[in-house]
């Protein structure tokens, strides 16, 4: 597809919500990753281990009354209580992705958590969010990863409903205008438990390396379901309060929530301090097919 259609579909395409269901064999993980319990425990086999597979888990990164803190915290933004972060519709600034049916109105109920499929750019608005993402053992982290200040450049709240619909495999880096070669990490912080039937994340551990994949408009902007190796896949199931720090190569999805209860995660995107920044061209080029292709 030429760079111009390219330039195109970014500006064009926003799909609400997944709901087609992907391929059956496309999630098929025969192993589940092993957390490793409390910043205390990530040393430097932890960082060797992260650098290999592409992602860390860290069990009981958070207190429960840290994620209690987090889930009041979205909450009352949702609310429009806060006068600098008043919920409007998707598309627009502080735009918020709602399950079909809902509309704003119902964020102004009790269950509004249950409404909601994605919100951005809320940590600014919060400081108990932003406790989480000046958290001191992300922060050690990040430095050792990055060799240098980790700055947040992104954060998002998403509550995976049950739905046939999955996140389908892609690359963070995709949707950032970034040098490939920066070490952008995400701090993926489990709101709520993410078992496997709930939708949790899955891998292709070392994926990283290979550098930027391919990636189409299909069900989401992601990388074809056909190019998915149905071998070597691990999932991460995690209990709330753990943290899942993943290289922004890596190649990630979540399959369908099957479960009766929503997963929402508080997701957090930093990159080195000195990144060099591209331009949108380059970063289409990078990630998608080339001009006349």
């Amino acid at each position: 597809m030429p760079y111009s259609e390219w330039t195109r579909y970014l500006t064009e395409f926003s799909p609400v919500s997944a709901v087609a269901a992907p391929p059956p064999d496309l999630y098929c993980a025969t192993e589940h990753a092993v957390p490793v319990k409390g910043w205390d425990e990530v040393g430097d086999e932890q960082l060797a281990e992260f650098w290999r597979r592409g992602f860390l888990i860290v069990a009981d990164a958070f207190q429960p009354s840290d994620v209690s803190a987090a889930a009041d915290a979205i909450a009352v933004l949702l609310g429009g209580t806060e006068p600098s972060y008043r919920p409007s519709p998707w598309g627009e600034k502080h735009g918020v992705l709602l399950r079909p049916g809902r509309s704003l109105e119902s964020l102004a109920g009790p269950d509004r958590l249950d409404a909601l499929v994605l919100a951005r750019g809320l940590v600014k608005h919060e400081p108990r969010l932003r406790a989480m993402a000046e958290h001191v053992g992300i922060r050690h982290f990040l430095e050792r990863v990055m060799d240098d200040a980790p700055v947040l450049m992104h954060d998002m709240v998403r509550a995976k409903p049950p739905s046939p619909g999955d996140k389908p495999w892609h690359q963070d880096l995709t949707h950032f205008r970034l040098d490939p070669s920066s070490a952008v990490v995400t701090a993926w912080i489990a709101v709520d438990d993410a078992p496997l039937e709930s939708g949790c994340l899955h891998f292709i551990p070392g994926s990283h390396l290979d550098g930027p994949a391919k990636h189409v408009f299909d069900r989401d902007y992601q990388i074809p379901d056909s190019a998915i190796p149905r071998t070597g896949q691990v999932a991460a199931p995690v209990t709330k309060g753990s943290c899942v720090l993943l290289h922004a190569l890596v190649q990630h999805g979540s399959p369908p929530n099957r479960s009766t209860g929503r997963r929402l995660a508080l997701q957090l995107t930093f990159r080195p301090d000195t990144a060099v920044t591209i331009s949108d061209e380059e970063r289409i080029l990078a990630f998608a097919d080339r001009p006349g292709g």
